[in-house]
């Protein structure tokens, strides 16, 4: 089977698929619906929860921890082109977020129909990217050069710029607008 692009939605991690270009869309790009209170989404990070999931399983064990769930494609290292994808009047962590990427009016179902359409490049010009989850890092003074930011390493990309987006900025009444995208 060919395809274009390719969308992930809730993905909790992309099993052996290390990056976007694991996916070989031949041009094509790897779109990521990851709502920040999904609970779901967040699984392909979580290095303790996968090492939970395969004590006793040797594949697992050989394979590395994240086997079964992988790496978070909503992560900035992936390659992955992340469109918002939030909950109106989420509070936190909710497994019901979850289920609310298809919901008429949501955020991530504006984004789709762009994407479906063959413009997922209006996405930025529609307001409708989202910033990839990103490593913790620590500022350091280096002599020389002064304060740098870097990663800390082993850490998963675990902030979610989603997180600080005003409440009223996260709607349900988003429409796809067909003759303005033609």
């Amino acid at each position: 089977m060919h395809a274009n692009d390719a969308v992930l939605l809730g993905c909790p991690g992309t099993d052996l698929a290390h990056s976007a270009a694991s996916f070989h869309l031949d041009g094509g790009r790897v779109y990521v619906g990851a709502a920040s209170t999904d609970p779901i989404s967040m699984l392909g990070q979580l290095d303790s929860l996968s090492q939970y999931v395969n004590r006793g399983n040797l594949a697992g064990q050989l394979q590395g921890l994240a086997v079964g769930l992988g790496t978070d494609p909503a992560g900035d290292g992936f390659g992955s082109v992340r469109f918002r994808a939030e909950v109106p009047n989420s509070d936190g962590i909710n497994p019901h977020d979850h289920s609310y990427y298809y919901h008429r009016g949501s955020e991530a179902l504006r984004s789709m129909a762009d994407i479906a359409s063959g413009h997922g490049d209006a996405l930025a010009s529609d307001g409708m990217l989202a910033q990839p989850r990103h490593q913790p890092g620590v500022e350091i003074d280096i002599p020389g050069l002064g304060s740098v930011e870097i990663d800390i390493p082993g850490t998963p990309a675990s902030i979610d710029p989603e997180w600080s987006r005003p409440p009223g900025s996260i709607t349900d009444d988003h429409v796809f607008d067909a003759p303005l995208h033609r």
